[in-house]
């Protein structure tokens, strides 16, 4: 308790100065929560902080808007569909980020942009405690980047399958030699125990679109990672416990990436329990 109360005076004191303005830069996000969390990452830890949201239609205007960026007082963003392969000028990637070439927190002091997405999905996942043998992820874009960045620390034997195989085999030479591009029918024979599903399909704006054909069998005893978090249990996810299989939506991946992301700006170690208590906060507002 002494170590968070000091903490937040610590936080406070860097903070006097001006607000912490952030933000997350995509396409069609007026349905996004990370306004939510980071307002009650704010209040929990008494410093005051904007989050908004901005919503690009082309590519083409983000150069314009990362050059007015650094003089708005912009801290920093995040990045989500379909932009997390944009680097704007002048920045660099580090860590994971630099490994797959996608990013999801630019910071525009230090114009470095990480990758906290991966962690996120681990973080999410460890809390089962299960030795994973096969991983399968759905997608070929940023997110699934993460997870099979993840898959390939954990040292798992994984298989990608995406509609577009060419997009597929393109990720596997950049990045991933070791993966196995899959089509829906050899599915059944690779016998995933974990997949994770990194599309936007079931998710906002494409609620009603299940990706899993109902021609495939639901791999027996396979946990589902749908990256989605809203609805909270997407079609997928409805399907997948249907056939008596266990699954979990992107909240708590959610939840993780922009705490970790946080640490990142404040360049300050952040206790856990935020999380734990941000989970607590929204399961009691929910609604669907």
């Amino acid at each position: 308790m002494r170590r968070e109360s000091s903490l937040r005076e610590n936080l406070k004191g860097k903070s006097k100065e001006k607000s912490l303005l952030l933000g997350l830069i995509g396409k069609g996000i007026d349905y996004s929560l990370s306004p939510w969390i980071f307002q009650r990452f704010f209040e929990y830890l008494k410093i005051p902080g904007k989050y908004k949201l901005f919503d690009i239609q082309v590519k083409e205007e983000l150069k314009g808007f990362f050059k007015k960026a650094q003089y708005q007082g912009l801290k920093g963003v995040n990045l989500t569909i379909p932009y997390k392969t944009f680097l704007p000028e002048g920045f660099q990637y580090s860590g994971a980020a630099n490994e797959i070439q996608v990013a999801n927190v630019l910071d525009f002091q230090k114009k470095i942009a990480w990758n906290t997405d991966w962690i996120g999905i681990r973080s999410a996942l460890q809390k089962y405690k299960r030795r994973w043998k096969k991983g399968l992820v759905l997608g070929a874009g940023g997110a699934a980047r993460s997870a099979l960045f993840l898959l390939q620390e954990w040292k798992i034997e994984t298989g990608l399958l995406n509609r577009s195989p060419e997009k597929a085999c393109q990720l596997q030479k950049r990045f991933f030699p070791h993966v196995k591009i899959l089509n829906w029918k050899e599915v059944s024979t690779f016998q995933p125990d974990l997949v994770i599903h990194a599309t936007p399909l079931g998710g906002p704006n494409f609620t009603d679109q299940l990706i899993w054909p109902l021609t495939v069998p639901i791999p027996k005893g396979a946990f589902l990672l749908d990256l989605n978090y809203s609805p909270s249990k997407t079609l997928l996810m409805q399907y997948w416990e249907k056939n008596g299989e266990k699954s979990e939506n992107g909240l708590d991946m959610l939840f993780y990436q922009a705490f970790y992301g946080l640490e990142i700006w404040l360049d300050q170690h952040l206790p856990l329990s935020l999380v734990d208590q941000i989970r607590k906060d929204y399961l009691n507002i929910r609604e669907d």
